[in-house]
């Protein structure tokens, strides 16, 4: 679960996994997954303190889950998180990525006051056409894109963007 925040993903996967690795970058986003971890029980959950495209294990996964990263990420970060996802995805593993997605073209928020995170924030939203490049020139196979929630949903938060999930593969 790379950029896993408070783990909610990691937690979810837990149960139905050997072992899960957690990478988060904030130690208080970190500290809290740690204290709900030991909450719920759990036995199978390893803690990296890591920026994701930065984070580089020599452990080959079955899955690789990206939920709502992306769109943080510069360029430069998101090749690099994908070479690093190419080395350490087993080759007949999956990488699952739920990321915001610009749907006629990217769509820049740049440094905008967020009044629910009480700061101005940045996000990129590149189109499915950037991401599949992306994963492509770096030796992946797209193997299914949809969106999250019906064309029509109250969850679509901007008019310019969806929440999409894809899935890639190994070439």
């Amino acid at each position: 679960d790379l950029g896993a925040g408070t783990g909610q993903w990691a937690f979810r996967f837990s149960p139905m996994s050997f072992s899960v690795t957690l990478v988060e970058f904030s130690e208080g986003m970190m500290n809290i997954a740690k204290k709900t971890y030991k909450e719920l029980g759990l036995k199978n959950l390893y803690f990296k303190m890591s920026e994701a495209q930065k984070f580089l294990n020599t452990e080959k996964y079955q899955l690789i889950w990206i939920s709502g990263l992306l769109i943080y990420l510069s360029d430069d970060e998101l090749r690099q998180l994908i070479s690093n996802c190419r080395k350490m995805l087993a080759s007949n593993g999956l990488l699952l990525l739920r990321d915001g997605t610009g749907l006629k073209k990217r769509y820049e928020i740049n440094n905008q006051f967020s009044k629910d995170l009480n700061s101005n924030y940045s996000a990129t939203y590149r189109t499915a056409e950037e991401y599949e490049h992306s994963f492509k020139n770096d030796g992946f196979k797209l193997i299914k894109q949809e969106d999250v929630f019906d064309e029509n949903s109250c969850l679509n938060k901007w008019k310019e963007t969806r929440l999409r999930l894809y899935q890639f593969k190994l070439k």
